[in-house]
């Protein structure tokens, strides 16, 4: 292990095959020094043979602000992931899959009571003083400028800022649900327009199978959620003229 730490404190090129630190094996096979681009893929990975192991993470990122100083612009963060399909390139199958982070989580075993997730995104403010910005738990952006071919299609005709899929077995494989929030808040959804007008906002109709019917109208579906361990169902109206 200590020749390990080494390695990454040097910055030097590291393969350590099978040692062992207490019931931790680590298996390494590419560090590179601060600063390095390389083509070589870096690979960690790390084999647990412990049933109650220390936290343990393969690779970590982490930046912190020194002490005292005035953060005013910039950008930093702990680990980027990236892919670039530069001008001149064509990316024309379905089967083709581009990432620009992946997490993933692997089941096979005999699992009967965890807490697992494919991908984690937390945060820690159990210290500090707090007056002003905006923060989020998971923030999805879609940049801040897009070809006039990307306006004009919307991204190319399907795309969405956030996409949850499950077509495991045909969709056969259910889950108890798309969406758990375990949460409380101020607020369930705020809805802003960055260009003052909400496309998907309109005045509630008053005819036939809408919304504002005088009367009250009979609504065609209905979304079924659960509030505190209480079924409810949300209207959804056919119609909206």
């Amino acid at each position: 292990m200590k020749q390990l730490l080494a390695g990454i404190a040097l910055g030097g090129v590291i393969a350590v095959a099978g040692s062992a630190v207490g019931q931790v094996a680590y298996n390494w096979s590419f560090i590179p020094k601060v600063g390095l681009i390389t083509t070589t893929p870096v690979q960690s990975r790390v084999s647990i043979g412990t049933a109650a192991p220390a936290t343990t993470r393969a690779m970590y990122g982490g930046i912190t602000l020194v002490s005292g100083i005035n953060m005013t612009s910039g950008n930093i963060a702990g680990s980027r992931g990236s892919a670039t399909i530069p001008s001149g390139t064509t990316v024309s199958n379905s089967a083709a899959y581009v990432y620009g982070g992946q997490g993933k989580l692997i089941g096979g075993g005999t699992i009967s009571n965890m807490n697992g997730c494919g991908l984690c995104a937390q945060w820690d403010f159990s210290s500090g003083t707090y007056s002003g910005g905006t923060i989020s738990g998971l923030w999805i952006d879609a940049g801040t400028s897009a070809s006039a071919s990307a306006q004009s299609t919307s991204f190319g005709g399907d795309s969405h800022l956030l996409r949850i899929t499950n077509t495991t077995n045909s969709g056969a494989a259910l889950t108890s649900d798309i969406m758990e929030i375990d949460a409380n808040s101020n607020l369930f959804m705020t809805l802003l327009a960055p260009q003052g007008v909400v496309n998907y906002s309109a005045v509630g109709g008053a005819g036939a199978n809408s919304c504002a019917k005088t009367g009250g109208a009979v609504c065609a579906k209905a979304l079924h959620i659960q509030l505190n361990g209480v079924d409810y169902w949300l209207p959804l109206y056919s119609s909206n003229s």
